[in-house]
């Protein structure tokens, strides 16, 4: 990554007091998302598993909330960071090193310098929005980029671990499981070796959406606090 004299301290900024509407939008908005995903939590319980047919709905169920929960992951981690660059560019927050790393395309310079600003943060999000952010390195810097370091927020997510190390080791091992199974779904349809794919149950499922989403809420925590 760049070094950059504006590099910022993190973790230094004191908490707003005033609620940012771009950011309460996105979290209703993720909030709304997610109560779908889980939703169909009900619709996979209708199926008992007593036949083979049975089984694939359920388990065809389950394999599209992993996707589906995973994909409001990228969505929110696409958005909060297209908000942060156009508070970035109205010098609401400093630049941070990360800020070297983003390429805007040359056609939303233009609007800007024709004084078309308030499309940005839109414009920002489709031009970022065909990279995939559900890695663990992207998500370390975003956090970064904004002002915070993931290895605190993993404590907060793993209290009971006795270590800030320990805490960021079982949220690495554990995102990292979720993310390969999300790829395997996505691009090999489940399928490992032997040419059928591989079983799924229903506490795996649950699993992921839980951690995905408190993830979330820790991370949007994070963001509220600093910008």
């Amino acid at each position: 990554m760049p070094t950059s004299s504006l590099t910022r301290k993190v973790n230094t900024r004191q908490t707003r007091q005033v609620q940012d509407p771009e950011l309460n939008s996105l979290k209703e908005e993720i909030k709304a998302h997610i109560k779908d995903i889980k939703d169909k939590t009900q619709l996979r319980a209708l199926f008992s598993n007593s036949t083979p047919d049975e089984l694939k709905i359920k388990e065809f169920i389950s394999r599209a909330q992993i996707v589906w929960i995973c994909a409001t992951l990228d969505y929110y981690l696409h958005k909060v960071q297209s908000i942060c660059i156009f508070k970035v560019y109205n010098k609401e927050i400093q630049p941070t090193s990360f800020c070297h790393k983003i390429k805007v395309p040359l056609n939303i310079v233009i609007d800007l310098s024709n004084g078309n600003s308030a499309t940005l943060i839109d414009r920002v999000y489709e031009s970022l929005k065909n990279y995939s952010y559900i890695n663990i390195n992207t998500i370390e810097e975003i956090a970064q980029f904004i002002g915070f370091k993931i290895k605190d927020l993993a404590l907060s997510l793993y209290p009971a671990e006795t270590s800030k190390k320990k805490a960021y080791n079982k949220f690495i091992t554990l995102f990292k499981d979720i993310f390969d199974r999300r790829h395997v779904i996505v691009h090999k349809m489940d399928i490992i070796s032997g040419g059928q794919p591989q079983s799924i149950a229903d506490t795996l499922v649950d699993t992921y959406i839980n951690e995905i989403e408190n993830f979330i809420y820790k991370f949007h925590e994070n963001v509220e606090r600093l910008i």
